[in-house]
């Protein structure tokens, strides 16, 4: 039985849908963590079965936190354009008050390609 979640395995190539290893299998890389975090839309089916196998969803403070992302890419002038240039934000001051006591917020800019960034 599962007892301890280190990492994820990523890009397993010819692997069947009951599991078995077809003729082409190459295992995937393995990234191992202290944490890992799965962003998988809010009732993925990764989630469903951690919160199963882990009992993640016991008890009254255990909840799920969602947050909503919108994604847009831009055309820059020149002058404004730094290729590779990435800014992150954590903590906007949102509003506070009743049930409101927790929220949070954040956003990035990826300057990429020729005069383009993308934020949200």
């Amino acid at each position: 039985m599962l007892r301890s979640l280190v990492g994820s395995e990523m890009c397993i190539r010819d692997s069947k849908k009951n599991g078995e290893k077809g003729s082409d299998y190459d295992a995937g890389m393995i990234f191992e963590a202290k944490q890992t975090v799965f962003a998988e839309g809010c009732r993925g089916s990764c989630t469903k079965k951690l919160e199963e196998v882990f009992g993640l969803r016991k008890g009254k403070n255990n909840f799920q936190s969602y947050g909503l992302g919108i994604k847009e890419v831009w055309e820059i002038p020149k002058e404004h354009h730094n290729p590779g240039q990435i800014i992150h934000t954590i903590g906007w001051p949102l509003t506070k008050g009743e049930n409101h006591d927790n929220t949070y917020g954040g956003s990035f800019i990826y300057h990429y390609g020729c005069l383009l960034y993308t934020s949200p």
